[in-house]
């Protein structure tokens, strides 16, 4: 998997964000729907602590 390129950490927060956003509508549990954005399930979980936009559904 190619790494991601962010221009600046409000980059990386607005990414997240918008995964976030699309992670709750998807209805998916976060391996499925890290798996089919080719996120690591890792990573989401760091976002997850790091940014506290993001829930621990």
């Amino acid at each position: 998997m190619a790494a991601k390129k962010f221009a600046g950490a409000g980059s990386r927060e607005s990414f997240w964000r918008e995964h976030e956003a699309r992670w709750v509508s998807s209805g998916r549990c976060i391996l499925g729907y890290c798996k089919a954005q080719g996120l690591s399930e890792g990573c989401f979980h760091i976002a997850q602590r790091r940014y506290s936009c993001l829930s621990d559904n």
